[in-house]
C-alpha cells in the first residue's frame, strides 16, 4: 500500500495504462508580464515562463507532438500521451485561438488528454465553456499556480491575484467536471512551516484533485535572483525541505494526487540550492523518510492521538488567550510527549472536527478553543492523568506572561485594492482578550509595511506609553 496517492497510480487507474506527457509551447505570454496586471511576472518565474522543457513555439502543435514522441521513444514504449501546454499562461488568448490550438492537440489519435497550465484569473466564462466542451471528448486537466494561500506572501511574489480568485475558479472548474491541480512552493521568503501548513489546509477545503509541490529555487535572470543578491535569505537545505514536505503531505487530504514532490530547474540557470540538481537522490531520500514516518504514524495508537488532542484542549481551556502552533510544539516536543509530526496530526484533526478554530495572522497561526471543544473536554478530561495536567499547569505558571505577550501583540499587512503599491498595516495590543489599542496605518510600499510589523512586537509598549502620555497631557 502506497504512503500517498501517487500520480503514476492515478494515471494507471484513470487510463488503464502508463502515459507520458509531451510538453507543448503554445506561444503564450502572461498578463503578469505584458502590463495588463503587472510586468516582470512572478519573481521566481524564468524567462521561459517555467517552460524550459517544452518544444519550440515556432513549430505547430502537431509538429511538437511528433518531436516529443521521438524524443521520448527510448524511455517510453507506449502509444498514448498527454499533451501538456506548459509555458506561461495557456488560457491567456482569445477563445478562437485557444480552440484552434487545443483542437490540434486533442484530435491527434495518440493524445488521450490535455493538461493546461494557467492562472485562475485567466479563465473567463467563455474559456470555461470551451474547456467543458473539450472535456466531454477527452479529459482536460487544469493546473493553476497558487504557490501560497497567504496574500501577503503572494504580493511579495508579484502573483498579481488574490487567493479568493483561486477559490472561485477552482469551484467553477470543478462544477464543470474538470480536474484541478494546484502548484505550491515550500521555503518562500518569510514563510514558516506553519504558514505552509495553512496552504495545505486551505487546499483541503477546495475541490482540488492534484497538487504539485516544489521547493523555492533561484534561477538566473529572474527578479528573485536580483532580490537574493541584494537581500540574501535562507534557502531550505535538502533535509529541511524533505522535513517540511513530509509534514505537509501528512496533513493533505488523502484523495489528492501527489503529482510532484520536488523542483527541476535547468542546471545552467540554477543559482541555489545546488542540491536540487541531484533529483534521483532527493526523491530516494523523500521516499526513505516518508517510509519511516509513515510507519511511525501507523504505530501510533488511537489512544495516544486522543490523549494529545485532549491535552491541547486542556491547555487552551486553562488560558484566556489562544496558543500558536510553535507554542504548542515547544511544550509537546521539548517535554518529550510526541513528535512534531504527530502533534500536527492531532491539531489538524481538532480543526477538522471543529473543536478548535485556527486563525492566521501574518506568519502565525493561533488556535482558539470553541464551545464544542469545551464540551468534548468536559466529557473526557479524566483520560488526562493528574501528572500530565500538573506538567501543563507548571509550564503555564512559568511561561504564561511570555505566551500571552506573543499572541496579544499582533501586526499584519494587506495590499490596498484601490491603491496599487500601497498597503494597510493593522497593529493591535490586547489585554486578557480585550482590545487595548488598534492602529491602522497606510504606507506606500511593502518594505515599509514589513518594517512596521517587524518593529511592533519590540516597540508596541513604547508606542502605547507615548500615545497615552500625549493624549493625557494637560497643556
Amino acid at each position: 500500500m502506497e504512503r500517498y496517492y501517487s500520480y503514476s497510480r492515478f494515471i494507471k487507474e484513470y487510463f488503464g495504462e502508463k502515459l507520458y506527457k509531451i510538453c507543448i509551447d503554445g506561444g503564450f505570454t502572461c498578463p503578469n508580464r505584458d502590463g495588463t496586471l503587472a510586468t516582470g511576472g512572478c519573481i521566481f518565474c524564468s524567462e521561459g515562463g517555467s517552460g524550459e522543457f517544452t518544444e519550440n513555439a515556432s513549430l505547430s502543435v502537431s509538429e511538437q507532438i511528433h518531436l516529443g514522441k521521438s524524443q521520448t521513444s527510448r524511455k517510453y514504449q507506449g502509444e498514448h500521451y498527454i499533451a501538456y501546454f506548459q509555458a506561461f499562461t495557456n488560457t491567456y488568448a482569445p477563445v478562437d485561438r485557444l480552440r484552434a490550438l487545443y483542437e490540434e492537440a486533442i484530435t491527434a489519435p495518440e493524445i488521450v488528454a490535455l493538461s493546461i497550465g494557467t492562472r485562475p484569473d485567466c479563465i473567463t466564462p467563455e474559456i470555461l465553456d470551451l474547456l467543458e466542451e473539450l472535456n466531454k471528448r477527452k479529459p482536460v486537466f487544469i493546473e493553476m499556480g497558487l504557490q501560497t494561500s497567504h496574500d501577503s506572501t503572494a504580493s511579495f511574489l508579484n502573483r498579481a491575484y488574490p487567493t479568493e480568485t483561486f477559490t472561485k475558479t477552482c469551484h467553477a472548474l470543478a462544477e464543470a467536471g474538470i480536474r484541478v491541480t494546484a502548484h505550491i512552493i515550500l521555503g518562500l521568503p518569510g514563510e514558516t512551516l506553519d504558514m505552509e501548513l495553512d496552504t495545505i489546509r486551505y487546499l483541503n477545503t477546495l475541490p482540488v484533485s492534484g497538487i504539485k509541490i516544489s521547493m523555492l529555487y533561484v534561477l538566473k535572470n529572474t527578479v528573485l535572483a536580483s532580490y537574493y543578491e541584494q537581500h540574501p535569505f535562507h534557502i531550505l537545505t535538502m533535509e529541511e525541505y524533505i522535513n517540511h514536505l513530509i509534514i505537509c503531505l501528512s496533513q493533505l487530504r488523502k484523495d489528492i494526487v501527489i503529482e510532484r514532490m520536488t523542483g527541476d530547474g535547468p542546471k545552467d540557470l540554477l543559482i541555489v540550492p545546488k542540491w536540487i540538481g541531484h533529483k534521483r537522490l532527493v526523491l530516494n531520500t523523500i521516499h526513505k523518510e516518508a517510509t519511516k514516518l509513515y510507519a511511525g504514524r501507523k504505530l501510533m495508537s488511537e489512544e495516544s492521538l486522543t490523549l494529545y488532542k485532549l491535552m491541547i484542549l486542556f491547555m487552551l481551556d486553562n488560558l484566556d488567550f489562544p496558543l500558536t502552533n510553535s507554542q504548542l510544539s515547544e511544550f509537546f516536543v521539548n517535554h518529550g510527549y510526541t513528535s512534531y509530526f504527530h502533534l500536527q496530526q492531532a491539531i489538524n484533526e481538532l480543526v477538522e472536527s471543529e473543536f478548535v478554530r485556527a486563525e492566521t495572522i501574518r506568519n502565525t497561526t493561533n488556535y482558539h478553543l470553541i464551545s464544542s471543544g469545551k464540551e468534548a473536554l468536559s466529557m473526557f478530561h479524566t483520560q488526562i492523568s493528574e501528572p500530565i495536567k500538573n506538567d501543563i499547569l507548571d509550564y503555564f505558571a512559568e511561561k504564561k506572561y511570555q505566551l500571552r505577550k506573543e499572541v496579544d501583540i499582533t501586526a499584519d499587512y494587506y495590499p490596498l485594492k484601490k491603491k496599487r503599491g500601497e498597503y494597510m498595516v493593522k497593529t493591535q495590543i490586547k489585554e486578557k482578550g480585550s482590545l487595548l489599542l488598534e492602529l491602522n496605518i497606510n504606507v506606500v510600499s511593502k518594505e515599509q509595511a514589513i518594517a512596521i510589523c517587524d518593529s511592533w512586537e519590540k516597540k508596541s509598549d513604547a508606542v502605547y506609553g507615548k500615545l497615552m502620555e500625549m493624549l493625557l497631557l494637560d497643556e
